[in-house]
């Protein structure tokens, strides 16, 4: 036996980490839109964050310019992906 986990066990539980964490967020926004329209903000917020965390990551950015790209990407993408059905041309808020 290994003395220390291999790769592929991490990924293994780096994969069922975020299977969960997506499954809480899903149970958490679907009586919200009372059906499955909760995957369209589920899918856009989980593509925004993992590239903003991959963004921040590969140009080095400092905890409070992720924060406030995160901020910004709320403010212009936020509407879009909730509030679709009662936003002015699907994306600016009523």
């Amino acid at each position: 036996m290994e003395r220390f986990p291999t790769q592929t066990w991490i990924w293994g539980l780096d994969a069922a980490a975020l299977t969960v964490m997506i499954g809480a967020c899903g149970i958490g926004l679907w009586p919200a839109f009372g059906g499955p329209q909760f995957l369209r903000p589920l899918i856009i917020g989980l593509i925004l964050g993992l590239g903003i965390a991959w963004l921040g990551a590969w140009r080095r950015w400092s905890a409070i310019i992720v924060t406030l790209v995160v901020i910004g990407a709320y403010f212009v993408f936020g509407a879009a992906a909730a509030l679709w059905t009662k936003a002015i041309g699907g994306v600016i808020p009523d």
